[in-house]
Formats: structure tokens, C-alpha cells, sequence
């Protein structure tokens, strides 16, 4: 199946030649997919990308639910770039091509002969990315980096889980899926100031950059005295904010991060008198004495179940939710409504949901235009376009 839909999208009529593998450059790429751009996956003979094979949900045809839900919108070629005649096929691509992506340890792209110098001979104004471990230069500059490394280094992990437990790690990729977002917004704005000056360049990012990015509130506040621990779901310097259970068991999030909500929710509960208690007169109050609130209302909340309560707390304007397992966020209406989710039909595994890129266009709709291509599903038409680009320089390197 390949059901392209045609140019659509911001970014209809981009290229984008595609070398990176796993998480954080595939994620980059499939947000320029969404977008509109033409994406062309290349990938290493054998397995090809090795998030084809990470994961437990394996299908007939070899590829994982990993692999398939950063991959939509693009078409695949298997090239192997120990092999000159190969290298040569990449960058006849690049020269029809406005972007150049790959996610190699530094130094590698240049000894293929596939570094920005290299693919900059062919296409002059290549906008050109490269997404690295720990950014190009350091003494970490060579060092591998997995999304655990990048949020271990970065204090993710310092401040995430609870107290008595060891510090635990988002079970989202983030570090990966930032690095991807900031290579995306990199490229988009490189392709910007292209069209302004007719210049290209070498934009860069990392996996560790990308995570400090998402505590950059924290270290200012750490420099100025505010103490960050692990928490569990509370709140630093927010409370009451965080999961609490119903009489029957299951959570739900209670987020009256305001003396407003905080007095709401007193009252809900029927203890008005919270409000008045020194101890949690104010938020820096409730802070510190969080523990003890989070107590006082656990008790409350138990008195009736969860349903209960997110309805009460709606109907008084306090932000309640419930907790989601991965089963339930697929299943949410909102999540349909706004085209946050939709269902692509894929060759060997039939309906599969996939999560779109969150934005909305007017006028150019982000789109999902093809599945997750199987591996060198579009080898002859990816080579028929390379076929006709001008002739290159067949010395590589």
C-alpha cells in the first residue's frame, strides 16, 4: 500500500536525504514528513534501521512497533556506504536535495565523503544537520550516547522518581525525542534564512544540549537556592500537585498549583479550614509542609472514587486528571478530534494508530500521506531521481 496524497504541507517540495537511524534523527525527519517534506530513509543492507528489530512487537515482516511509529511519510533505499559506488548514489541524491541529515559519531560523515564539505560541492546551499552524543566538540566530543546517557548527565534523572528509591529515568525517550524536535526547528529555520540570503549551512545539536535544554528552568533556580529531589509526582515548588487515589484504588492528578484551586478544593472536600492553617497559607507554605498536606488530603480523597472526584473537580475549574496507561491515551476522543491521532493502514500489520506531528496550518494541513515504508520498498524510484541529477565528481572524500 502507498497511499501518497501528493504535495501538502508547509514543507511540500522539500527534499530531504536521510541518513540517521533509531530515535533521534528518524523522529527529526518524521516531523519534516508530516510537514510535507519528501523524505528519502537510507538505510544499511542487512536489517536496515536498526529500530526495525527493538522491540517485542514484531510483526511479519520484521519491523517493530518502534520502528513504525517514527517512520511514516518517507521512502526507503538500502545503500551501503562502505561501498564508493553507493556513497556516490547519496550524493547524487544530495544534489537534488535541500536537506542533508545524518546522526554519526563526529568525523564519520567526513571519512565517507558524505561530511557538509563533501555534500556542500554538489548542492551549495544544502542545509545540512548533524545530530551527535554530546555536541562536536569536548573531551566527550567521540563518546556514544543512548537517550538514558542524556538524561542521566543532564539531572533528568536526579529529580525524577521517589524519594527512597533510586533516580529513575522518563519512560518516554526524551533526550532522543528533544534532540529530534530541536534538529527539526534547526533545519526549518536554516531553510528560512535560506530562502532570505540564498545561503545554506551546518546546523548541529545534541543529545545531551537537547536534555540540559529541558532544565533550564531548573538550573537558574538551583543557582539562586531552590533545592530539586525526587518527588515521586509532587511538585518542587507546587502544591498540592500531584497523583492522589480514590476509595477505589486508581489515581488521578490533582494539579491546584495556585491559592485559588488550593481553596477550591478545600472546600470540595470539605475542609475549609486548610485554608486558614499557617502551615498552608500559601504556596511557598504548602511546599514546604507538602507532605503533610499531601496526607491530610489522600484521606479525603478516599472517602469516594476517582470518577467522582475528576468529575467534582471539573465542575469547580480545578485541573484533575486521570492517569493514563498507553492503551488508554489510543483510545481518547480529544486526541482524534484535533488529528492528534489517526489510523494509517499498513502493508503486513493492516490498522495501525499513529501519532501526528501536534501542529495545525490553515492552510497547509499537516498530513499522513504514506505508512512506514518497508525496508528498500522504493529502491528503483529512488534510483530513477538519482539517475537524473547532474553528473558528479565520482572522487568521494
Amino acid at each position: 500500500m502507498d497511499n501518497d496524497q501528493g504535495p501538502t504541507g508547509p514543507l511540500a517540495g522539500i527534499r530531504v536525504v536521510d541518513l540517521t537511524h533509531i530515535a533521534a534523527g528518524p523522529f527529526a525527519t518524521m516531523l519534516l514528513a508530516d510537514l510535507g517534506a519528501d523524505v528519502i530513509k537510507v538505510e544499511r543492507p542487512g536489517g536496515g534501521d536498526g529500530a526495525r528489530q527493538m522491540d517485542v512487537s514484531i510483526h511479519g515482516d520484521g519491523d517493530s512497533g518502534y520502528y513504525l511509529g517514527l517512520n511514516k511519510n518517507k521512502r526507503s533505499i538500502v545503500l551501503d556506504l562502505r561501498a564508493a559506488q553507493d556513497v556516490e548514489v547519496v550524493r547524487r541524491l544530495a544534489a537534488t536535495a535541500d536537506v542533508f541529515i545524518e546522526n554519526f559519531r563526529p568525523g564519520s560523515a567526513e571519512r565517507m565523503g558524505l561530511g557538509y564539505a563533501d555534500i556542500r560541492k554538489v548542492r551549495k546551499d544544502i542545509v545540512y544537520c548533524s545530530i551527535t552524543g554530546f555536541g562536536p566538540s569536548g573531551h566527550l566530543r567521540d563518546g556514544i550516547a543512548y537517550d538514558i546517557v542524556g538524561q542521566a548527565m543532564s539531572g533528568i534523572m536526579s529529580i525524577t522518581g521517589d524519594a527512597d528509591r533510586p533516580p529513575a529515568k522518563c519512560g518516554a525517550p526524551i533526550s532522543d525525542l528533544t534532540s529530534g524536535i530541536f534538529a527539526a526547528l534547526g533545519i526549518v529555520s536554516a531553510l528560512y534564512h535560506r530562502q532570505r540570503t540564498g545561503e545554506g549551512q551546518h546546523v548541529g545539536t545534541s543529545l545531551l544540549g537537547a536534555s540540559v535544554a529541558l532544565v533550564s528552568s531548573y538550573i537558574t533556580s538551583q543557582a539562586l537556592g531552590t533545592p530539586f529531589d525526587r518527588l515521586g509526582s509532587a511538585h518542587n515548588t507546587l502544591a498540592p500537585y500531584q497523583a492522589f487515589a480514590g476509595s477505589d484504588g486508581r489515581y488521578f492528578i490533582l494539579a491546584a498549583g495556585n491559592d485559588g484551586f488550593f481553596a477550591r478544593t478545600a472546600q470540595l472536600l470539605g475542609r475549609p479550614d486548610l485554608v486558614t492553617d499557617q502551615r498552608f497559607a500559601t504556596n511557598a507554605d504548602r511546599s514546604r509542609h507538602r507532605a503533610e498536606l499531601a496526607e491530610l488530603l489522600q484521606r479525603a480523597f478516599e472517602r469516594r472514587d476517582t470518577e467522582h472526584w475528576l468529575r467534582a473537580l471539573g465542575e469547580i475549574g480545578v485541573p484533575a486528571s486521570p492517569i493514563y496507561d498507553i492503551a488508554d491515551v489510543a483510545r481518547e476522543p480529544q486526541l482524534y478530534a484535533n488529528g492528534y491521532l489517526t489510523t494509517v493502514e499498513h502493508q503486513t500489520a493492516g490498522p495501525l494508530p499513529m501519532v501526528t506531528t501536534p501542529l495545525t496550518f490553515s492552510a497547509t494541513p499537516v498530513s499522513v500521506r504514506r505508512p512506514p515504508p518497508r525496508l528498500d520498498e522504493h529502491h528503483h524510484e529512488i534510483l530513477r531521481e538519482a539517475a537524473g541529477s547532474l553528473p558528479l565528481d565520482t572522487t568521494c572524500g
